[in-house]
């Protein structure tokens, strides 16, 4: 086996192990409950357990995300916001958002066993979205 065949297979094995090779499939299915927690107050959302309303409304927000990638590198170390949910199977994901000084947003997904988030750049219009989603009543 030839060095460059070898190389392709151990990248396709990567991709594979990360969920990478998916990455355009970003769905949502059957989350039930989730909390919410902000980081020292740098988010207008406060802590607490998502409404079932609330589950519903994060749920429809992330399943009409596009734009999103499988590869992440760098991800900063505190977001501003973090929200855990969790599927009646068990299954746990979370989404973090981390906020810049130019008011530009990325959030990460971490969906169920992918080793490596989804990375979906926001714009203060779709984080202002999300924020009210995760507020409503």
């Amino acid at each position: 086996m030839t060095t460059r065949i070898a190389s392709l297979l151990i990248t396709i094995t990567v991709f594979a192990l990360a969920g990478c090779a998916d990455a355009p499939a970003v769905t949502v299915h059957h989350y039930t409950s989730g909390e919410i927690s902000a980081n020292g107050g740098q988010s207008d959302v406060s802590e607490r357990p998502l409404t079932e309303t609330q589950v519903n409304a994060l749920t429809t927000w992330i399943n009409t995300r596009g734009g999103c990638s499988g590869m992440s590198a760098n991800i900063p170390d505190k977001p501003s916001l973090d929200v855990q949910m969790h599927e009646a199977n068990g299954q746990s994901s979370h989404l973090s958002v981390y906020t810049r000084d130019d008011g530009s947003s990325t959030a990460y997904l971490y969906q169920g066993n992918r080793l490596v988030p989804m990375r979906c750049p926001l714009t203060s219009a779709e984080f202002a979205t999300l924020k009210s989603a995760l507020n409503a009543q």
